[in-house]
């Protein structure tokens, strides 16, 4: 009773249309889990009877802290994190119950203008994540759309209730930003820029504030240590590579190294893969092919190509002019051969005037009149028993015979 008649005491004795800092409500909002709701509840009733306004506490000056060695990366916003003020477990405790306060306050604001904030995502982007400047007379300035949805009066209820909301959101982040880069130092050699996974890690942050209920007994520190360290996690699986590999299969390949290790000192050799399915329990083929399609890609232009110098893609391409050079003289010496099967394939009459028209196997190259004369025929008709030999040599099952030469 005594600390009901304090609060109302606290609450009462502010003029309709005042304001009240978050300071001043603590002592309020500091009871058991239990019975927070409820306090929760009686406190919104009287500031929005009396159309209170919740203002936070003036922001202290930023000393100038050095970079501490946990976090191994320098730079200007590494300084400018460390040099804000971090908070305790008690700070985040009461920082967590004020942004419940005007969280509700401002869902609550909303619900009376006529606006769900869960169905309707794109009105609310269109005021929350930004600050509306003040006008000539000093009086805060509504977004035009917001007017247009729930009129003037609601919409500076709204507009108020919103900026409350967001004063204590940047506060509770500002407060909880260093253990992103707490977090980050235990990634040594992540494969990914450090810069890229700060702000996943923030992101993941922005989240975990949204979502953290006090009421549950967890520090805010471990439970956002938690999602940001999963959200560097899906970064490195996702960006590391050149080629993506899937995260299900870079985390069986590491489950199959540790098994490897372990395994290592009893197996014989060419069993290792049926080693470690056995530890593992699964079939032998899936090592296989999980270690198979892990396989990591190497820079032609810097890998080194030993001893003699040079870069392993000029080494690659002189092998592959010799290798080319080697195939083509086989092919060379092929292809005789297979142009010998398939004359052998057409008539004696056209396979002879073939080979003296072209001068294949051995035979000279002679005009139509020459083979007409050795055959006792005239050239015209030389010519018609050429046309037809090559349109027989054009037939879909010759010609395949010299696709690999063409």
């Amino acid at each position: 009773m005594a600390v009901k008649r304090k609060r109302n005491r606290l609450l009462e004795r502010i003029p309709k249309g005042g304001e009240v800092r978050l300071s001043k409500l603590d002592v309020l909002l500091d009871v058991p889990p239990e019975d927070f709701d409820q306090r929760l509840q009686e406190i919104l009733q009287v500031l929005d009877r009396k159309e209170i306004r919740v203002v936070p506490d003036p922001v202290p000056p930023r000393p100038s802290l050095k970079e501490p060695a946990f976090f191994p990366m320098g730079g200007a916003y590494a300084q400018e994190v460390l040099s804000l003020p971090r908070l305790d477990r008690e700070g985040e405790y009461k920082v967590a119950r004020r942004y419940a306060l005007v969280r509700a306050r401002f869902f609550r604001a909303l619900e009376k203008a006529g606006i769900d904030p869960e169905k309707e995502k794109d009105v609310l982007a269109s005021f929350q994540c930004r600050e509306v400047p003040r006008t000539p007379e000093g009086g805060p300035q509504v977004c035009p759309r917001l007017v247009k949805v729930v009129g003037p009066k609601e919409a500076l209820r709204v507009r108020e209730r919103c900026r409350e909301f967001n004063q204590v959101r940047n506060e509770f982040i500002e407060g909880c930003l260093y253990i992103v880069l707490l977090t980050l130092s235990g990634f040594r050699f992540p494969g990914v820029a450090r810069d890229d996974l700060i702000q996943e890690g923030n992101a993941s942050l922005f989240r975990a504030v949204d979502r953290y209920d006090w009421r549950k007994g967890v520090r805010f520190r471990t439970y956002a240590e938690y999602w940001i360290r999963q959200a560097f996690l899906e970064a490195v699986y996702n960006q590391s590579r050149t080629v993506r590999i899937p995260a299900w299969v870079q985390k069986a390949t590491r489950r199959i190294r540790k098994a490897q290790a372990q395994v290592a000192g009893r197996m014989s050799p060419g069993e290792g893969e049926v080693a470690v399915a056995e530890a593992l329990g699964v079939d032998p083929g899936k090592v296989e092919t999980t270690l198979r399609d892990n396989r990591k890609t190497v820079s032609l232009d810097w890998e080194p190509a030993g001893e003699e110098g040079g870069s392993l893609k000029d080494r690659l391409a002189a092998e592959g002019d010799a290798s080319q050079a080697a195939e083509e003289e086989e092919r060379s010496a092929l292809l005789p051969q297979r142009i010998r099967e398939l004359l052998d394939t057409l008539p004696p009459r056209e396979k002879l005037v073939l080979q003296l028209r072209f001068g294949l196997d051995g035979e000279e190259t002679r005009t139509l009149t020459e083979v007409g004369r050795r055959l006792g025929v005239s050239a015209e008709r030389v010519r018609q028993i050429q046309a037809n030999a090559l349109r027989r040599l054009q037939e879909p099952g010759r010609r395949k015979r010299l696709s690999e030469f063409s």
